[in-house]
């Protein structure tokens, strides 16, 4: 738990988990079920480059702010945008709505979660 929340800490105190501590809760079936399946397959570079699940990820880390998403990631705000119109593509979803934004978000967190160490 502790490496999947960033802090590079071995250890790490429960109420610093946040979502991380609700989803350890689910059982790695459960978890595995929860994921949306067209970001699941961005993760698994079926549906695209391995740089359109960074790119996700970015964007939803930086709330949705393009200018900072574009800076962190060293592209263009045009190559962002593009990248972000083929996620949306491939997934099926709208990052223009919360609701889809948090399905992603959740899934990318569940996949750091389940990762090998």
């Amino acid at each position: 738990m502790a490496r999947s929340t960033g802090s590079g800490a071995p250890v790490t105190a429960y109420a610093r988990l946040g979502t991380y501590a609700l989803l350890a809760k689910l059982s790695p079936a459960e978890r595995a079920e929860s994921m949306h399946p067209g970001v699941r397959d961005l993760l698994r570079s079926r549906s695209g480059p391995a740089e359109l699940a960074d790119t996700l990820r970015a964007y939803l880390d930086e709330a949705g702010d393009a200018r900072r998403t574009a800076a962190r990631l060293h592209i263009h705000r045009s190559t962002l945008y593009n990248r972000l119109h083929r996620v949306e593509e491939l997934t099926g979803l709208s990052l223009s709505r919360g609701e889809d934004r948090l399905t992603a978000h959740l899934t990318l967190k569940i996949a750091e979660l389940d990762r090998p160490v």
